[in-house]
């Protein structure tokens, strides 16, 4: 199993994310954030040390401070804004939506609305992020905008941002 940096209960905690919702519903966006956005945010290379040293638990100085600051707010925010806008379930019946007993279902506009505070939160700590790394950067060898794989250069924004 892949390493997550947060767990389903840290976001049930911390985020508009029912506790009663079911793990298996949204914890593979965790895992899809942190390769599509931190992945790119950090570069493969401190992407690399960063979850090495998650794993061994050793994250400590910037490290741990751009884990904490950075990282994991971008995952927390990212993650649930990715499972506002996908709430679909695919089973051997086809594709379906998930919807609670007993709850109103929001409008397409109310949910674009939701998400778009979420990824405005999550876009909040990337540009955090840019004026940090600017700042702390040099600290931190395995830092590098240009570099194989996935490289810090082409840090995205994220555009997809509805407020109405």
């Amino acid at each position: 199993m892949e390493t997550l940096f947060i767990t389903p209960k840290y976001l049930t905690e911390e985020t508009h994310l029912d506790d009663n919702t079911g793990s298996e519903n949204y914890s593979f966006h965790i895992l899809n954030v942190q390769i599509t956005i931190i992945e790119r945010m950090l570069g493969t290379e401190l992407y690399d040390k960063i979850l090495a040293d998650f794993e061994a638990d050793s994250l400590d100085g910037l490290y741990l401070k751009l884990f904490e600051d950075f990282v994991k707010p971008v995952t927390k925010y990212s993650t649930v804004a990715k499972y506002i806008r996908s709430p679909y379930i695919v089973g051997k019946g086809g594709v379906y939506k998930s919807t609670g007993e007993h709850r109103e279902v929001l409008s397409k506009e109310e949910k674009d609305v939701f998400e778009g505070e979420y990824n405005a939160m999550s876009q909040n700590f990337l540009n955090r992020f840019e004026k940090w790394i600017e700042k702390n950067g040099e600290n931190i060898p395995e830092y590098k905008t240009v570099q194989e794989e996935v490289d810090a250069s082409t840090q995205q924004e994220i555009t997809d941002i509805r407020f109405i």
